[in-house]
């Protein structure tokens, strides 16, 4: 059996302290052969194309910093032998889209690049990076395969969970895996020949924002586990900050250290 750990739309620094501090005590009891983290792990509000309140929030530079110190800690948690993969999403991407827009002379350096930026290739890291296709000037969606099932980071997204990776199982077919909207919903289909299909929209480890607010986002990750060829999902969804896996009740009891 493959284990395999989603975890998605933590928009650091940004992110859910109390989810995140609760996924690290989750991976104390449960190792995972890959961790896909399926787009926008950080934020990049300072490159955003939208107005923003001057001198608001984070410098990039804090952001680029407490991303890699989450990363470390990533690595630690899940040891030298697990597969860690990161797809570029469309918050990742407001790095190339400000590099396209304000310095296109530099887009080339690689220095700018995300992967250069928080050192992945490192021992202390060693994430192997999966950005969107060379020529993409804008972001139209991202995505990996497994058996079939497309894990990404699409640009559908609703506000009622389950609706968004529904259309996108009618566009492309197949089994889907889907981050952005930050919602959480499992949904099968059929087949006319009788072949099973799933689509499954991830939850976020993403508070909701400062600068936005009446948003139905849901709390939490997904699993994958690959027994015989077969890809058999499941959700984990917060409540109260909590939860339940296998037998055992997830909580937290004190206040969560810090990531700063």
């Amino acid at each position: 059996m493959t284990k395999i750990l989603i975890i998605q739309d933590l928009h650091i620094p940004y992110h859910s302290i109390y989810a995140v501090e609760l996924l690290f005590k989750f991976l104390e009891d449960n190792k995972f052969d890959e961790v896909i983290i399926n787009g926008d792990l950080m934020d990049c509000f300072p490159l955003s194309k939208y107005a923003r309140v001057p001198s608001f929030g984070y410098t990039f530079g804090q952001e680029v910093s407490i991303t890699k110190q989450f990363l470390i800690k990533l690595r630690k948690a899940v040891g030298e032998n697990c597969n860690i993969k990161y797809l570029e999403g469309n918050h990742d991407f407001r790095v190339k889209t400000y590099l396209i827009n304000s310095a296109p002379e530099l887009y080339h350096l690689p220095e700018l690049a995300i992967p250069y930026l928080l050192d992945l290739t490192n021992a202390d890291k060693n994430i192997e990076w999966f950005p969107t296709k060379e020529a993409s000037a804008k972001f139209s969606g991202n995505f990996i395969t497994k058996k079939e099932t497309s894990i990404g980071h699409f640009e559908k997204t609703s506000y009622d969970a389950g609706m968004a990776v529904k259309n996108i199982m009618t566009k492309r077919g197949g089994s889907i895996v889907q981050a952005h909207g930050h919602k959480s919903a499992l949904l099968w289909r059929r087949d006319i020949n009788g072949k099973l299909y799933f689509g499954m929209e991830a939850p976020c480890l993403y508070e909701d924002p400062p600068y936005a607010q009446d948003n139905n986002w849901q709390l939490g990750w997904s699993i994958i586990n690959e027994v015989n060829g077969i890809l058999y999902p499941q959700l984990i969804t917060l409540q109260n900050y909590s939860f339940f896996y296998g037998n055992k009740f997830y909580s937290l009891e004190n206040e969560p250290l810090l990531i700063k």
